[in-house]
């Protein structure tokens, strides 16, 4: 049961800890402050359904998408690109950015290192990949 923010925090990090094994308590804390929400005078609030994926479990094999390369290309092609990737995504693996990096060779690519699915984006890789890519485009 979350009563205390300590108790948010403690729960962000139990789920999480695998996609973010470096993370500090301070990390932790903030990482609390995104996924819960405050209520007045009553204990913080999950910010999230926590059964997300539960309808992607329960179809099995039937929750598989179409193929998506077409699309990517085609995306790729027309408009700037920009991935962000954990370096340690049980999601999106290596493999596969490699595939997107060589479907969209004009892509811009950043790893964040030590971090899994997703980065915060606010990682200091993530942000010179982000700030640069704006400065490109903008």
């Amino acid at each position: 049961m979350i009563e205390s923010w300590d108790d948010a925090t403690a729960y962000a990090r139990r789920i999480n800890e695998a996609a973010f094994p470096d993370y500090t308590d301070a990390d932790w804390a903030a990482f609390a402050r995104r996924v819960f929400r405050e209520e007045t005078e009553d204990a913080p609030v999950l910010d999230y359904d926590p059964d997300i994926a539960a309808p992607i479990k329960a179809a099995g094999s039937k929750a598989l998408v179409p193929n998506l390369w077409p699309s990517f290309r085609a995306l790729a092609r027309k408009k700037p690109t920009l991935l962000v990737r954990g370096g340690t995504s049980d999601l999106l693996s290596s493999a596969i950015a490699d595939r997107m990096k060589k479907a969209a060779p004009a892509m811009a690519y950043a790893e964040v290192p030590g971090v899994g699915h997703a980065p915060m984006l606010d990682e200091p890789e993530a942000r010179a990949a982000i700030f640069e890519f704006l400065a490109e485009v903008g």
